[in-house]
């Protein structure tokens, strides 16, 4: 990997206009702890909303209940490790940068789950994306 093949301090990813995308050195920790606090879910509603500024939230569901919920507030690139706290209470708050950083890590959450996104049926929602298992 070269230099400029790098991501760029100050965001989780680097997404050139090449289409490869590169994580950050925080990145691959942050995943790991966040992957320890949501286990295995078998769905993901993905809502976007205003409230100050924007904000995703990502709600893990497992076996028809909500396991643990991750809101994305646009700012400056903030993830610090998954709490015991955050677990406990089946919540973290993280900030990303911009829309490339939330939606990349979306993706990245749903591909090492095994789900596939379809759009929320209800058009009056603020749920963007469903994640749920792909019928094999």
């Amino acid at each position: 990997m070269n230099t400029k093949d790098k991501a760029i301090p100050g965001y989780l990813f680097s997404a050139p206009s090449d289409g490869k995308v590169f994580d950050s050195d925080c990145c691959p920790p942050f995943m790991e702890d966040l992957y320890t606090a949501i286990q295995r879910p078998d769905r993901i509603i993905f809502t976007c909303y205003r409230t100050g500024g924007a904000v995703a939230e990502l709600v893990f569901w497992q076996a028809e209940s909500v396991i643990f919920v991750l809101t994305v507030w646009e700012g400056h690139l903030h993830i610090p490790p998954v709490s015991e706290d955050d677990k406990r209470v089946a919540h973290k708050e993280i900030h990303l940068p911009d829309i490339t950083d939330i939606m990349l890590l979306t993706k990245k959450l749903a591909i090492h789950i095994g789900l596939q996104p379809s759009l929320s049926s209800d058009a009056e929602s603020s749920s963007v994306f469903e994640f749920t298992s792909c019928p094999r």
